[in-house]
C-alpha cells in the first residue's frame, strides 16, 4: 500500500485506530510488507505487517467484498514475508469467527491459546 492514501485507508477501516495510529502506519508501510487493492486509484481492501512481523488490519470495504480482494491481499502479503524467509502469521481476535475460518482457508494454521503481552511506548517514533 502507498504511504498516504494508504495510510488513510487502514486508519479509517481499523477499528482499533486512535490519536497514534497514523504515526504509526507511517513507520510500517515504509519498513513492513503491506498489500492493497486499488479501483480508480482508491482502496478497497488492504492488509499490512506489524512491528512483530504479524499480518492485521485486513479489511475490503463492504461493497467490494466476496470478489476476493482480501485473499489476494493476504496471499500476496504471505509470499513476500516468505520470501524473506520467514513464516506468514496473522492476529485473530478470538470472536471473529469470520476472519478465523477465512485466514484457515488460506492455509494458515490456527494455534491454540497463544496469549500475547503487549505495552505501549507512548513516542516509538
Amino acid at each position: 500500500m502507498d504511504d498516504e492514501v494508504g495510510k488513510e485507508f487502514l486508519v479509517t477501516t481499523w477499528r482499533h485506530t486512535d490519536e497514534g495510529t497514523g504515526k504509526i502506519l507511517e513507520h510500517l508501510l515504509k519498513r513492513t510488507i503491506s498489500a492493497g487493492i486499488y479501483i480508480g486509484g482508491k482502496p478497497v481492501a488492504g492488509v499490512i505487517q506489524n512491528t512483530m512481523g504479524y499480518l492485521g488490519m485486513l479489511y475490503t470495504l463492504p461493497e467490494y467484498r466476496k470478489k476476493g480482494y482480501a485473499k489476494i491481499c493476504m496471499l500476496h502479503a504471505m509470499k513476500e514475508i516468505a520470501k524473506q524467509g520467514f513464516i506468514p502469521a496473522t492476529f485473530v481476535e478470538t470472536f471473529n469467527t469470520t476472519s478465523h475460518a477465512f485466514q484457515l482457508s488460506l492455509g494458515l494454521k490456527a494455534l491454540p491459546h497463544v496469549v500475547h503481552s503487549l505495552y505501549r511506548n507512548p513516542d516509538p517514533y
